[in-house]
């Protein structure tokens, strides 16, 4: 999942790379004066994700879930696009959804001053932090079930970025998950989180 999580973080000093050019964003830029950013999650990062046709149990977006039976693979994730890092096999109107969580790791919870998703999605999806939802587009409200589909059609290719300073509360000191459920329209085949 292309540069999921993003943290500004005081004093950092590492780069990153979210521009679809690869180019690194200046301070000023990214509106953050002295503050550095640092990237959480990460496109190359190993997520587990699921692609079945019943929904995962009812705490797969807590941190303590265990996720060790499902496949490992990078993003993006999904079908129809040669682009993607892991690509799904079987018949994705099955399932019109993707279930799919990272872990990362925070020394220190109280340096983090903001915080940004940035998601490449074909149509929909949610977001979680350590069990709480953060985010959404193309999705009803409520918990989303295996068949559930999004609410409209977005086509991938130019991430978005959502703003989840307010749920900072959500991050703790120590290993954090991060749970994405990506939802299809019922009209194409192609769906994909990156």
């Amino acid at each position: 999942v292309r540069e999921l999580v993003e943290s500004l973080v005081r004093g950092s000093s590492l780069p990153l790379p979210f521009r679809s050019s690869g180019a690194d964003p200046t301070s000023d830029e990214l509106g953050c004066g002295e503050l550095g950013v640092r990237r959480l999650v990460a496109s190359a990062t190993d997520w587990r994700y699921s692609h079945e046709v019943v929904a995962p149990p009812a705490d797969w977006t807590l941190e303590a879930f265990d996720d060790a039976a499902w496949p490992q693979g990078s993003g993006g994730i999904g079908f129809g696009s040669a682009a993607l890092e892991t690509r799904l096999e079987g018949t994705p109107s099955l399932s019109m959804t993707l279930y799919a969580r990272a872990r990362f790791f925070l020394d220190d919870v109280d340096a983090i001053d903001g915080l940004v998703l940035e998601l490449d999605y074909d149509d929909g999806f949610i977001a979680y932090l350590n069990g709480r939802r953060v985010a959404e587009a193309g999705a009803a409200s409520g918990d989303p079930s295996f068949d559930s589909v999004a609410t409209g059609k977005h086509e991938a290719g130019t991430p978005q970025r959502f703003d989840l300073t307010r749920h900072l509360a959500s991050l703790v000191s120590g290993t954090n998950a991060l749970a994405v459920v990506g939802l299809n329209d019922m009209s194409e085949l192609g769906m994909s989180l990156s």
